[in-house]
């Protein structure tokens, strides 16, 4: 059983990485620096699963494949953005502070985001679950979600 859910997780990864890419400016040394580098790579991965797996979860059917595309292709358009910057911006603590700040962003506007509703459930947290659903439901479209889903 999973102690934290999804939202937590992905808010949690966002903040470790804004703040050990930040904090990779002000490295006082090289093995300092391979640290923080370490601590924010280990949450590129949790980040891109949990994006994944929320998407797909709070996405109508038919949306699920191009809601994945969208994610794994932002990945690669970001390497590309930051190629185009690393051209721009010749100072590498600059550019690592104009590349990182931005998760800060990232990270509160990750407040927002709907907790999984499976792990709500799962949880002993149904109405919460159910209150999601509703949510999410009415925002995909779905009229009648509200009558339709039940605690049954």
């Amino acid at each position: 059983m999973q102690v934290f859910g999804r939202r937590l997780n992905l808010r949690w990864c966002f903040l470790l990485m804004a703040v050990a890419d930040t904090c990779v400016v002000f490295a006082p040394s090289f093995p300092v620096y391979c640290l923080l580098r370490f601590l924010a790579g280990l949450s590129t991965t949790s980040i891109m699963t949990n994006s994944i797996l929320l998407t797909v979860e709070w996405s109508l059917l038919k949306f699920h494949a191009t809601g994945v595309m969208l994610i794994v292709s932002s990945y690669s358009i970001g390497q590309i953005i930051l190629g185009g910057l690393a051209f721009a911006i010749r100072e590498w603590q600059t550019l690592q502070l104009v590349v990182s700040v931005p998760i800060f962003v990232l990270f509160l506007s990750s407040r927002w985001l709907a907790e999984s509703a499976r792990w709500l459930i799962v949880n002993n947290k149904p109405d919460e679950g159910l209150k999601e659903l509703r949510k999410v439901a009415r925002i995909n479209g779905i009229k009648n979600a509200g009558e339709l889903l039940t605690i049954e």
